[in-house]
Formats: C-alpha cells, sequence, structure tokens
C-alpha cells in the first residue's frame, strides 16, 4: 500500500455502511464485548468507535500497518474531505453514522448557489469525511 498523506484519507456514507454492515454481521455471532469492561456482551447498536477499533480496524490493518481507509478495497485514490467529524468515541457508532447520513441529507442540495462548497456543495454518500478512528494508523 502506498501511503497516502493523513489529510486525504476521507471516509464515505457507503463505506461507513459497510463497516456498519459488518457489525451486525460480526458482533452476535462473534460475541463480541465491550471494550468499557471486557465483559459485557454487545449488540450491534452499542458498539462504539472503541468497539470497531478493537473489533475491526486493528484486525483488517495489523498486516498492512496502514489506516482504515487506504486499506479498504473501495479506496481507489485519495479521498479529500468535505468535512471533519468530531465525535466521541464512547458513542454507539449507530448515532454516529446517523448523524452523518442527516447531515448528508440535508446538504444534498445546495439551495443557494450549486458552486458555493461553503453551503456543503451537494453532498452523496460518495461524500469524503475526515473521521480519525479511519483516517489515523491505529
Amino acid at each position: 500500500i502506498t501511503p497516502m498523506p493523513v489529510e486525504l484519507r476521507g471516509i464515505t456514507l457507503r463505506q461507513l455502511r459497510a463497516i456498519i454492515a459488518n457489525i451486525k454481521r460480526r458482533c452476535l455471532k462473534e460475541r463480541w464485548v465491550s471494550t468499557n469492561d471486557n465483559k459485557t456482551l454487545l449488540t450491534p447498536e452499542k458498539v462504539t468507535l472503541y468497539d470497531i477499533n478493537k473489533y475491526i480496524i486493528i484486525p483488517f490493518t495489523m498486516e498492512s500497518e496502514a489506516s482504515f481507509v487506504e486499506t479498504l478495497p473501495s479506496t481507489a485514490g485519495t479521498q479529500p474531505p468535505k468535512f471533519f467529524v468530531s465525535h466521541t468515541s464512547g458513542e454507539p457508532f449507530y448515532h454516529t453514522t446517523a448523524c452523518i447520513q442527516q447531515l448528508i441529507e440535508d446538504f444534498k442540495v445546495n439551495r443557494i448557489d450549486k458552486n458555493d462548497d461553503r453551503r456543503g456543495g451537494g453532498m452523496t454518500e460518495d461524500t469524503p469525511i475526515w473521521i480519525c478512528a479511519f483516517a489515523n494508523n491505529q
């Protein structure tokens, strides 16, 4: 993997949905436990970014020693982010993803000027956003 500048490692809602699908497929089957206390069984709705880091990001990137975004097969090159997402890693990831979905819905159409990037510039599920857990090497 050729390293890309960290500031160009955005992740898209489409890619975040693939993470959610991975959580749904594996969480109960593999009996994930919360990183909070290392004993409470998780449901997909309760998985946090701390848990995603343990069960998805680190195992997926261990061999490449690259960031999650760089390692994804759906990342065909740099993904310059349009927005930076501030979040808490202890919140259920479903909530974070729902907020991102709403952001994209709210900025899907630019009602003022179609060329005004300050107002979102027309976001889609393929508009990259920057989230530290996925952009930084873990």
